[in-house]
């Protein structure tokens, strides 16, 4: 499923139809950071605006005065400690994202939402997106290095365990009430995976309105669709019971797209190599979500399924070029029970129990110098059972969390094979089915030992079949130096055990590593955070990560057989700085700016698609009193140096500004809209390319319109 599997899995030899250059040449994918006039001109009116827009509304509405610090800004979070707290008393730099939050900027990803906040990046290859933070990311690499979470689920799948967060997700936005992001070691609470930040999405429950809302949606980035949400209350038995519906389905149509191809290595199905570099009409595909929500009491039963086929344009895989036979398939459903009952005034206990299919399919067009044209084909299919009981006991002084953790494979099932028979290929069909059996047991102590002081701390052991086991410690102490003055202290350590496919996958050029370690991180951070009554917080860190036994595929002998190995190993020392203001009127407003230093003593000095700063805005104001609401953002994302076929490149500074009008009242009350605008000074944006893909760069959309159509019945 993931790019780096059809690495392994491509018989063509990629230096077939190319011819290498020098090692040490060094080439810049698109010229440095500079706004054309009129872009900048376009730029400094938009951000004008919504200052101007934020301070008329502020003259005009508010009166602050009459706010306490709780209204403004004192966000409750459970991620962090898996039990609900204030954000300033929580063991991390926590980051919350609300629900009016996304339909204002007409977010249609989660990595659009969490693109926005300190530290993080992300690439896109134009089959997944991948994500970044603080200054690490490994192109070709989906999302391992993160736990994402679905009301405290696991969504990671069981084979890849990736973390799916572009259009590949399994959520609709429009179902996802907030979205709580744990940055730093998560490994004390929730095991592998949680190594640079846990993502829990918390999806809605029914409002008790009775309304249903269907939306019509337009956009050459994303496609045409339609999504229906229904929320509604019913009385049982004297007790309420809330439903909460949603179906999705949106399509989209191919484009043409030009990519550079420095190597000759753009192949088209016919042997020639492309003359301009097009893929002509290709990025199309459909998708459809579904979800269903009941909750009665302290009873929660949730359903999510998602279908995605997309046909990419990047050739990836190594495959043939401009070929639109090129497909990739996924599908996921996950349904989860919960009850959360409270024992005593004092004491809950909480049980979960869930079941997830994955399943993922590939038809890849490959170029043979002996038999021709073929297709290479991937049928991988999931399925895992999983659970966890914790109690939680609090008095004054004391939060306590003690709980288990289970999961076993039903089914992890990894099949390639090819159109033609494998002997002719000199290769041999994979058919290997390894599931795994995990447990973890965890506690989480926070003692109140002043009102000034608190101490945090946590231990996880992990178990799985054929690996040892895993600890992970956290340590937090937090201060609350003043009524508006927090600092914390913060250490601790996280794993990410070896996937099936890094591990139990072979064939004729791969070989498995049945022995591999699971990689670690260390980490030490410092936070001050200041919140003033005028609704302002600030937010500043400091942190330095150590990963060893970094999982990466090495040629072992020198003639293309290739093997998973513990060979790894990074330092990121780095600061983030981060404001937001709101306001009781509806105005909000964020800022922030990452700063990283990171190196490794492997082969490179320096760590590959890292860059040294980010720097990003956004925000929202009402105009006109409720007759519009305006939202944008602007991201700028340093320079990036990376090797591509032993060839050192760089892409440039990432520019990309997003605005989105929204009106609640269209005629009538029952009917919004909402114009977006991606990419607003069209800039040219490329990134990264991974070693899997023929071009050394992946071009990103221009400039694009999107609007949707809601109404409320």
């Amino acid at each position: 499923m993931t790019g780096w599997t059809k690495l392994q899995h491509s018989t063509m030899n990629p230096g077939q139809y190319t011819t290498q250059p020098h090692p040490r040449q060094r080439e810049r994918i698109a010229p440095d950071f500079k706004l054309l006039p009129g872009n900048r001109w376009l730029l400094c009116l938009v951000l004008s605006g919504l200052c101007l827009a934020a301070r008329n509304s502020l003259a005009a509405e508010l009166d602050l005065a009459d706010l306490s610090l709780e209204q403004l800004l004192e966000v409750k979070v459970v991620s962090a400690s898996k039990f609900e707290q204030r954000g300033r008393d929580a063991p991390s730099a926590v980051q919350v994202i609300g629900r009016e939050e996304i339909r204002r900027h007409g977010w249609r990803t989660l990595t659009e939402a969490l693109n926005t906040l300190p530290g993080l990046y992300a690439s896109n290859d134009k089959a997944y997106d991948f994500q970044g933070a603080r200054g690490f990311q490994i192109t070709g690499d989906y999302n391992t290095r993160f736990l994402l979470l679905v009301d405290g689920q696991r969504n990671n799948d069981n084979i890849y365990q990736s973390a799916m967060t572009g259009s590949e997700g399994w959520l609709d936005m429009s179902t996802i009430e907030r979205i709580e992001y744990i940055p730093g070691p998560g490994s004390a609470l929730y095991g592998s995976n949680a190594m640079f930040g846990v993502i829990n999405v918390i999806t809605r429950q029914s409002d008790g309105t009775g309304q249903s809302e269907l939306s019509a949606r337009l956009s050459g980035l994303y496609g045409n669709g339609v999504n229906l949400v229904s929320s509604h209350i019913f009385q049982v038995a004297e007790q309420d019971t809330r439903v909460f519906l949603q179906y999705s389905a949106d399509h989209k149509a191919g484009r043409d797209l030009a990519f550079s191809d420095p190597l000759g290595q753009l192949v088209r199905a016919d042997g020639s190599v492309s003359p301009d570099g097009v893929a002509h009409g290709l990025d199309n595909g459909r998708n459809q979500h579904l979800m269903a929500r009941v909750d009665r009491g302290e009873w929660s039963v949730r359903l999510i399924s998602h279908e995605r086929t997309q046909h990419p344009s990047a050739a990836n895989y190594l495959t043939v070029f401009d070929d639109p036979s090129l497909t990739v398939f996924d599908r996921g459903t996950q349904l989860s029970a919960s009850v959360d009952h409270a024992l005593s005034g004092h004491s809950r206990l909480y049980a979960r129990v869930g079941y997830s299919d994955f399943s993922y399919r590939g038809v890849y067009p490959y170029l043979d110098a002996g038999i021709g044209y073929y297709h290479n084909l991937d049928d991988v299919q999931g399925r895992v059972v999983d659970g966890e009981l914790r109690y939680q006991w609090n008095n004054e002084t004391q939060q306590l969390v003690v709980g288990a953790e289970f999961s076993r494979d039903l089914l992890a099932r990894q099949r390639n094979f090819n159109s033609v028979p494998a002997a002719s290929l000199g290769t041999v069909d994979v058919n290997i089915n390894t599931p795994t059996t995990r447990s973890g047991l965890f506690v989480q102590d926070a003692w109140q030992l002043n009102p000034a002081w608190m101490l945090n701390l946590g231990l996880r052991m992990d178990s799985a079949s054929g690996q040892p086991t895993s600890t992970s410690p956290r340590l937090a102490v937090i201060w609350q130096a003043a009524p508006d003055w927090t600092v914390k202290f913060l250490a601790g350590r996280a794993y990410r055990s070896p996937n099936a496919y890094e591990s139990q996958f072979s064939a004729l050029y791969n070989l498995s590593n049945p022995n591999l370690m699971p990689e670690t991180i260390r980490s030490a951070e410092g936070v001050v955070e200041w919140r003033s009554s005028q609704g302002t917080r600030w937010q500043f860190s400091l942190y330095q990560n150590q990963l060893d036994k970094l999982i990466q595929q090495v040629d072992v002998d020198g003639t293309g057989s290739l093997q998973f190995r513990n060979i790894g190993n990074a330092r990121i020392r780095g600061a983030e700085l981060g404001l937001e203001q709101k306001y009781s009127g509806g105005i909000q407003w964020r800022a922030s700016l990452a700063l990283n230093r990171a190196s490794t003593d492997g082969v490179n000095a320096s760590v590959d698609n890292s860059p040294a700063w980010i720097a990003k805005t956004s925000g929202s104001a009402p105009l006109f009193g409720d007759a519009m609401v305006l939202a944008g953002e602007l991201q700028l994302i340093g320079p990036r140096n990376y090797l591509w076929n032993a060839i050192r490149y760089s892409v440039p500074t990432e520019v990309l500004a997003n605005l989105s009008a929204n009106f609640p009242k269209v005629l009538t009350p029952k009917l919004s809209a909402q114009l977006r605008v991606s990419n607003l000074v069209n800039r040219a944006v490329a990134h990264p390319a991974s070693p899997e893909l023929l071009s050394p760069s992946v071009p990103q959309p221009g400039r694009e319109l999107s609007a949707t159509l809601s109404y409320a019945f």
